[in-house]
């Protein structure tokens, strides 16, 4: 025992002298760091970044690479700005294209593909808009009747966990979560014994089945894990989530899917049943390509068929809440469950990635990217959102590709990130960056005095906008707010003051706005301790409005903007104070004059001279003259 005891205590030495990271990084608030560019698509660096991409397919689809050659595709960029809908747009149509193709002879947006599970994103959106997410916490056997004898069931004595389905733990959200509980499919999608071109069974190490032993229809059992214990794809769930839509609106599902979502949204080229050939791309017969094959009550988890100008006509429809409120697109464009990938997470029915925006550096700086993908036999499809940029693609392909659409979703994210992080971070500092300065009363006159400023600008090797030189009556506040919040006998190494967006922004008369941004203080001049079971250097949404002065957050910052759209000054709610933003140069003759004209004890005498803040040259003239008079 006593040696078990000195080796554990060995090794916990041994991590205190670990050596850690220089400084500890930046922790942001999770979220856009600054409102979207308006001028994204005519910037350079986005410009440069899309001729990048235009290359790479280029050279895709000229070089005779066999990952591309056997298909056709549409591809897509998409933005929620009025102005600029479609960012980039791609297509291809594969050069051995059947010359008696059923299909289009040339690929373009409004050319019709098939969804697969990229349907689940439809049936979703659907429920919501028709019925909200109310129902999410109910269980499903509230809404089918089939299984309502199944509630109670699972507490019963007699319950056979492994063999049977807990009906009443499950629940609407979890159908549309992928935390079930449930098998993947019902009907003959997966069951090898009713495939068509399925190996024999001793090929792949299986035992001959007796007849008797072949279903004609389904799989059994239905429950592979209790409901919400792991993620565990299910296609079985979004058609049982369709059953109970259709009795909570008393509709038809594909009648809620038209009223709520296709007709609103004039999307003419996305169907729910079969879509006409000739609006399609078909590489191969309508049989090879399963163009006809409809999945029946399992439609609404992979059945759809869609054009890509009407997928992400779709996309832009969900990031800018034009079919729901957005309190309800926040909540639905979250994750709900996490997977064995330390990067991914499941929502509903979202892939969701986080991805590192600049891993050295800022590891704490990430984006949260909602995905979809799917496939019906030689089809693939792919719709990303990027709920912080505004924006996000769609991937339509068809014929037989080895490269993927998830690896072309890596070669658009890999250009159009940074390129939009890069344009976001130079349109924000041109709208903020500058210094604040208080305009007081002296005498008859305001005066721009230097008891209170601030400076604020952009670091590429920071997250958010930095506040500098942040001076209260004469008041370090950058210091002072990091001690203000852990303590005031706390001495920070490096303090900080970072501001983030925040999305509230309100009207005023006149044109012109309010809008709110948060700030996070830290100290930074600590050493980096890495990751560590439970320790972590980043939780500032913690200390979110954790320090007030008379009911007011300390942390929130509201700039003030005029109706041309640029900023006029900026106020801090607990100090009562709003501070002008102002030219560099005149902040300095301005403070310049006053100071000295304080100094001599004249300031008097300029409130005779001047009744109105004066020009520079006024006060430069104003000071020449009383100087030759004393």
């Amino acid at each position: 025992m006593m040696r078990a005891a000195w080796v554990a205590l060995g090794g916990l030495l041994a991590i205190a002298q670990l050596p850690f990271g220089s400084t500890t990084p930046n922790c942001p608030l999770i979220g856009a760091e600054f409102p979207p560019p308006q001028g994204l698509a005519e910037h350079p660096t986005w410009k440069r970044a899309l001729d990048n991409l235009t290359a790479v397919f280029d050279y895709l689809d000229g070089g005779n690479i066999s990952q591309i050659r056997g298909a056709s595709y549409a591809v897509q960029i998409f933005s929620t700005n009025p102005k600029t809908p479609l960012l980039w747009e791609r297509y291809r149509t594969m050069t051995e294209m059947p010359s008696n193709t059923s299909g289009v002879k040339e690929v373009d947006g409004d050319t019709v593909f098939r969804l697969g599970s990229v349907s689940k994103v439809y049936t979703v959106l659907a429920f919501l808009a028709e019925a909200g997410d109310v129902h999410w916490n109910q269980p499903i056997t509230k809404y089918i009747p089939e299984l309502v004898k199944y509630v109670g069931r699972s507490s019963e004595e007699s319950f056979d966990s492994v063999r049977e389905t807990a009906w009443d733990d499950i629940t609407i959200g979890s159908l549309a979560s992928q935390v079930s509980g449930l098998g993947r499919d019902y009907g003959v999608l997966g069951e090898l014994t009713q495939t068509e071109d399925a190996p024999k069974s001793w090929d792949v190490g299986l035992p001959t089945l007796l007849n008797s032993s072949i279903p004609s229809c389904g799989a059994w059992p239905l429950c592979s894990r209790e409901a919400w214990q792991t993620a565990s794809y299910s296609n079985v769930a979004y058609q049982l989530l369709a059953y109970a839509l259709e009795n909570i609106s008393g509709k038809p599902f594909k009648q809620v899917l038209e009223d709520r979502i296709l007709k609103p949204l004039n999307l003419q080229r996305t169907y729910y049943d079969t879509a006409p050939a000739s609006v399609g791309v078909i590489p191969g017969t309508l049989k090879d390509m399963y163009w006809n094959v409809s999945l029946g009550d399992a439609s609404p988890g992979g059945n759809m068929y869609a054009s890509t100008n009407d997928l992400s006509k779709l996309g832009r429809a969900i990031l800018a809440s034009t079919i729901i409120k957005p309190s309800m697109t926040r909540r639905w464009l979250n994750p709900v469950t996490f997977s064995a990938d330390f990067y991914a997470s499941i929502g509903a029915p979202w892939g969701v990635r986080r991805i590192q925006l600049d891993k050295d550096k800022q590891p704490h700086r990430t984006l949260s990217v909602f995905t979809k993908a799917g496939t019906f036999r030689r089809y693939a499809s792919f719709i990303t959102l990027l709920r912080d940029f505004n924006l996000g693609f769609t991937i339509m392909m068809a014929g037989t590709p080895s490269l993927s659409n998830f690896r072309i979703a890596d070669l658009i994210g890999e250009s159009v990130i940074p390129a939009y992080d890069a344009v976001s971070r130079e349109e924000a500092d041109k709208l903020f960056s500058g210094t604040y300065v208080s305009l007081e009363r002296y005498g008859r006159r305001n005066s721009l005095v230097g008891r209170s400023f601030m400076t604020i600008n952009t670091d590429l090797t920071k997250p958010g906008l930095g506040v500098h030189q942040w001076v209260s009556n004469g008041t370090d506040m950058v210091d002072m707010a990091v001690r203000l919040q852990s303590g005031t006998d706390y001495k920070p190494k490096s303090p900080e003051t970072r501001l983030y967006y925040t999305q509230l922004e309100s009207k005023v008369k006149g044109g012109g706005k309010r809008q709110s941004w948060k700030a996070v203080f830290e100290d930074t001049g600590g050493v980096d301790i890495g990751p560590q079971f439970w320790s972590t250097n980043c939780g500032s949404w913690v200390s979110v409005t954790g320090v007030t002065y008379a009911s007011m957050p300390l942390d929130e910052f509201i700039f003030n903007f005029d109706s041309s759209g640029k900023v006029t000054s900026v106020e801090n709610l607990a100090l009562r104070s709003k501070l002008y933003k102002v030219d560099s140069f005149q902040l300095r003759a301005s403070l310049w004059f006053d100071n000295v004209m304080i100094r001599l004890g004249l300031s008097g005498l300029a409130d005779e001279a001047v009744q109105a803040p004066p020009t520079i040259n006024d006060r430069a003239t104003l000071l020449a003259n009383t100087l030759l008079s004393l």
